[in-house]
């Protein structure tokens, strides 16, 4: 079967409030998908993420135990939405090799390796599915040369 990756930022699941509506939908969209297609998603730390991150580094914790806390709050978003999606595992993957073993219509999974973000891990994922679409969601409205928040 052939298969689809999506990469959902944490921004866009998990702001100040939860979007129930955007959920539905989502859910909607991917019955239809799963019909035709593998889907995995992986799914981003959002504010939740910045926020612990940027703690870490007023207290001057090293990037590598910063980027720990980011995966393992990709991991918290992940198991969350496996509760909200249908058709999905309930174990979260550490690593993409273990995302693919995986036999439900949808895997969902977040961050696996400090240094990476999870856009990159569906990238990897992508190539390694051999996927006909990479998706990225994201609340970001373009792409940038530098910062814009800086």
């Amino acid at each position: 079967m052939k298969s689809i990756v999506i990469s959902i930022g944490g921004s866009i699941i998990f702001s100040d409030e939860i979007n129930i509506t955007y959920f539905e939908k989502l859910n909607q969209i991917l019955k239809n998908l799963i019909k035709k297609y593998k889907i995995y998603i992986i799914v981003g730390g959002g504010k939740t993420s910045r926020t612990y991150i940027n703690f870490g580094r007023k207290i001057g914790l090293k990037e590598e135990t910063l980027d720990q806390f980011g995966i393992d709050i990709t991991r918290i978003n992940a198991k969350i939405l496996t509760y909200i999606i249908e058709n999905s595992n309930t174990k979260i993957p550490k690593t993409t090799n273990d995302a693919k073993k995986i036999k439900k219509p949808i895997t969902i999974m977040g961050g696996t390796t400090p240094g990476h973000s999870t856009d990159m891990v569906g990238a990897e994922l992508a190539e390694k599915t051999k996927a006909i679409k990479y998706i990225i969601a994201t609340n970001v409205d373009g792409v940038y040369e530098r910062n814009q928040n800086r």
